[in-house]
């Protein structure tokens, strides 16, 4: 019976992509591990009001917390990275600059990254109606993504001169 707000992106999806109107029934996630089961109540310009009628613990999530990290590629190519880790079930995804990449961003652009890339991530989880939506990070130096990332660790590197995995 509460009330949920819905603004912004959710409410442009919500109302202009999926058409819906007063009446009809959605499903919100909030990164909480549940579902919730929604009747909009109201439309408004700016803000659309739903009823909560019921909640459902989603159960999408690997049994491992998965965490990818990846060396700075062009941006459309990480942004590719972040969708189809999410897709793959990865908690949290992690950028850092390699030895040879090209690739350098500075703070401010990090920041920038940072937030349009939670917001692909959190799109993608949507998608894949995912209940948690991965965590993106995007480090100086791959030594401090290794040393933030949880253990044990698993790691698959192909380097040079390195025999390759069957």
């Amino acid at each position: 019976g509460e009330t949920v707000y819905l603004r912004g992106d959710v409410l442009h999806r919500i109302r202009d992509v999926l058409r819906l109107k007063e009446g009809d029934g959605c499903c919100v996630l909030n990164n909480s591990g549940y579902a919730f089961i929604c009747t909009i109540v109201k439309g408004g310009k700016s803000e659309w009001e739903a009823r909560v009628e019921g909640k459902i613990e989603v159960q999408t999530e690997l049994p491992a917390k998965i965490t990818v990290v990846q060396s700075i590629i062009p941006q459309e190519k990480c942004e590719q990275v972040i969708r189809m880790c999410t897709q793959a079930g990865a908690w949290s995804i992690c950028f850092a600059p390699a030895q040879r990449s090209i690739i350098r961003w500075g703070e401010e652009k990090m920041t920038r990254l940072q937030k349009r890339w939670e917001e692909i991530a959190r799109e993608e989880a949507e998608i894949a109606f995912r209940a948690i939506y991965p965590r993106i990070h995007l480090f100086f130096s791959f030594t401090e993504a290794f040393a933030l990332s949880p253990q044990p660790r698993y790691i698959l590197y192909e380097g040079e001169n390195l025999p390759r995995l069957p």
